[in-house]
């Protein structure tokens, strides 16, 4: 894994994941700890179009585990939202190959919005529950030991925010003026890429990623 400085749309520049064992994780502390409201914002840049599934960020999800995740593959991002034995996923498309791409989805009303590039991509049906709680490390760019569902590509900006945005705030998200509306949002914590070490904007200074290289 390594940083690139390049800098786009108000970032400081990315992480590069080679699709096999890269990723980054973060241990579980009572500042995951979700419940109720959500969103999950982030950039990334996919090489692969096909079958192979790529870690965007999650803390855990998919199936029958309570938590959050999101991944790319083909041209959609797939959105896990779960409480344990209950959970819904939606997919949304409009993913470009070999392209930056912006996903942000937010819990809110009861439904799951995913917006791909600041459009509205794809709706869940009505889900009730919103616990997301769990003893799971965050994970960027690989999910569940870290060895699985890899990236093959480039992630910037990973944000999770405890509340939920609206379609005006997603499209911001993606113009690049993120810091205008983190200042108008009520926000527990969130993170985002600097080299080598994720730097948490609201408190949590103990905390540090893993980062695992190839």
């Amino acid at each position: 894994m390594s940083f690139n400085y390049n800098a786009f749309k108000n970032s400081s520049g990315y992480y590069e994941f080679d699709g096999s064992s890269d990723y980054m994780a973060l241990s579980d502390n009572e500042n995951l700890d979700f419940d109720g409201e959500i969103t999950i914002s982030v950039w990334f840049k996919s090489h692969r179009n096909d079958s192979h599934i790529g870690t965007l960020i999650g803390k855990g999800g998919e199936w029958n585990r309570t938590g959050f995740l999101l991944y790319q593959r083909y041209n959609y991002v797939r959105v896990f939202l779960g409480s344990g034995g209950d959970q819904r996923y939606v997919d949304a498309t409009g993913v470009q190959h070999n392209a930056w791409n912006h996903v942000l989805a937010t819990w809110r009303d009861n439904n799951i919005y995913v917006y791909i590039n600041g459009q509205l991509s794809a709706t869940s049906s009505t889900w009730y529950n919103g616990h997301y709680q769990n003893d799971y490390p965050l994970h960027i760019g690989g999910w569940a030991n870290g060895n699985n569902y890899v990236l093959d590509g480039e992630i910037s900006q990973a944000r999770v925010y405890n509340t939920a945005m609206t379609d005006e705030e997603a499209q911001s998200f993606y113009n690049g003026s993120v810091r205008s509306i983190e200042r108008l949002i009520s926000f527990q914590w969130s993170r985002e890429v600097s080299p080598n070490v994720f730097e948490d904007i609201s408190g949590a200074s103990d905390q540090r990623f893993t980062v695992r290289n190839s």
